[in-house]
């Protein structure tokens, strides 16, 4: 009896997905592939910030809770890195999920968050999958998104999030072929409702 290779439904889908696109038109069949390599990167804004600093703030109380419950969602995912620019409120939001995970918070340059993102799509490991999780703030997260493929719906005039939301977690998996850039697959848009 031989055993066959086991994978999330996730990795079905994506490995499903990316040959469906991969498929040439007048060959019906699949083609073999390689190991297919998948990245998920989950994307929140920073929880409620106090409005009465407008330089650093920090979390209320409210969004301390917020970050407590994200923590809670994502334990037991593998997060495997967590990035934050360099603001107390995005290193706040993080900080309970990286205890959790056994990980430290990674800045990143908020001016560079495009780039930074776009580097997210490289090459993944072929064996480790990698779960990724990234505090951004209300201007930068949609673009951030976008720069993997990934796309959101119901964002302000100028292409953001709203001022009062909070609670948006975006979840982009990302998979390609040995040595090619990942790309979107699915694109999961939730509220974290406290």
């Amino acid at each position: 009896m031989s055993t066959l290779p086991t994978c999330s439904r996730r990795e079905a889908l994506a490995t499903a997905a990316l040959g469906w696109l991969a498929w040439p038109a007048q060959d019906p069949k699949p083609k073999p592939t390689a190991a297919l390599r998948c990245r998920t990167v989950v994307f929140v804004r920073h929880a409620e910030k106090d409005p009465d600093d407008k330089v650093d703030p920090e979390l209320t109380e409210r969004g301390r809770a917020r970050a407590e419950k994200l923590a809670a969602m994502f334990a037991a995912a593998g997060v495997t890195a967590t990035y934050a620019t360099a603001y107390r409120r995005t290193r706040q939001t993080l900080a309970p999920l990286a205890s959790k995970a056994g990980v430290e918070v990674a800045d990143y340059d908020a001016r560079a968050s495009v780039k930074f993102a776009a580097g997210l799509g490289a090459a993944a490991e072929p064996v480790t999958p990698q779960t990724i999780v990234v505090a951004g703030h209300s201007n930068t997260l949609p673009q951030m998104v976008e720069a993997l493929g990934g796309q959101l719906s119901g964002l302000t005039d100028k292409g953001w999030l709203g001022e009062d939301e909070y609670d948006r977690v975006v979840i982009v998996t990302l998979c390609g072929q040995p040595d090619e850039p990942l790309r979107a697959v699915a694109t999961v848009d939730l509220r974290l409702v406290l």
